[in-house]
């Protein structure tokens, strides 16, 4: 989502209703208004063409008129998608959001993306939800799920606007802007291993290696975790803790140094060539969430290995040599 402060000062902008119901010109109440067969309204899915919808003459037009966001109905009550998903084939076959919203992010529009909690084609629907507990719970799980689908799919977005509270109350829609708690627990968990650890991710460079060619890149991988950098430091990040000795290979300058990052705590270690190990290191992992090793080298550290069991003296493809020929 992005910063709200932004809102109140757009002033003007361009809301648009479109969906199944514009085929029949009567508003988008009206599968509810006119109580349409359900097999008569979800046939007009098939007349749903959309041929003179035009993102980036939309996009053109609100710039035109002065505008500064654009809000687009991605799903009204009916629940026809006017998107790419993975949870309905009530949907339109081209992603009219996704065009209209690369053509605004294009021309420096806000974008906004509306979507109804109500919903009348999935099942169980809100009467059901209403009725029935059970039915109430799938019901907020399937919205839950189509929200999370939605925002994660265009994201990043400005604005999401959610229509239609009835039947529920905020209690009973849960969408009451509190963090849940699930990801509370687990921010704090990673806060708190921050407080400890943070040396090894913030101001650090990068570290990677590509997978075909050497090139000028310094960083290789191992089964343990990955690896982090910052001047003559190289910080190990241990997600598969081996117990009391650890070794890494193809390190191309002398550790100086190793230590427990959280504890300070030394470790022992030795060096033969590239090859370090490391010993009486704690039989379980000195933090629960990622341990993290600090190897003080010196200079700026550089690790390389290759497929082979030794680093070939030619010019040599690092791992792959070339696309691979399984077609999937």
């Amino acid at each position: 989502m992005g910063n709200d402060s932004w809102f109140p000062n757009a002033r003007y902008g361009l809301f648009i209703h479109y969906g199944l119901y514009s085929l029949l010109g009567r508003g988008e109440w009206v599968w509810n208004r006119e109580q349409i067969p359900l097999a008569d309204y979800r046939a007009l899915a098939g007349q749903f063409t959309a041929t003179q919808f035009d993102a980036e003459a939309v996009a053109d037009f609100a710039v035109r008129c002065g505008m500064r966001y654009v809000v687009f109905t991605t799903m009204h009550h009916e629940g026809f998608r006017l998107y790419e998903t993975g949870l309905s084939d009530f949907r339109s076959s081209r992603d009219l959001t996704g065009e209209l919203v690369a053509a605004c992010r294009k021309r420096g529009l806000r974008i906004g993306l509306y979507h109804s909690l109500n919903n009348w084609m999935d099942q169980p629907d809100a009467v059901a939800a209403l009725e029935d507990k059970a039915a109430y719970d799938v019901f907020i799980r399937h919205t839950f799920a189509r929200v999370r689908e939605l925002v994660t799919r265009y994201n990043p977005i400005d604005v999401l606007w959610y229509d239609s509270w009835w039947p529920f109350n905020a209690a009973g829609w849960r969408g009451d802007g509190s963090i849940p708690e699930p990801s509370v627990k687990i921010l704090e968990t990673v806060g708190r291993w921050l407080q400890t650890h943070g040396e090894c991710i913030f101001g650090t460079d990068r570290f990677t290696f590509d997978l075909r060619e050497k090139g000028d890149h310094r960083g290789d991988w191992s089964h343990q975790g990955p690896f982090t950098v910052r001047g003559h430091n190289l910080y190990w990040l241990v997600r598969r803790w081996c117990g009391t000795e650890l070794t890494l290979g193809g390190l191309e300058c002398q550790v100086r140094a190793a230590t427990v990052l959280s504890t300070g705590q030394p470790v022992t270690f030795r060096q033969t060539a590239g090859r370090v190990q490391l010993t009486g290191l704690p039989d379980q992992p000195p933090d629960a969430l990622c341990p993290v090793i600090r190897l003080e080298c010196d200079r700026p550290p550089a690790l390389y290995l290759t497929g082979g069991l030794r680093v070939p003296r030619v010019p040599h493809p690092h791992y792959d040599p070339c696309p691979s020929d399984i077609q999937h």
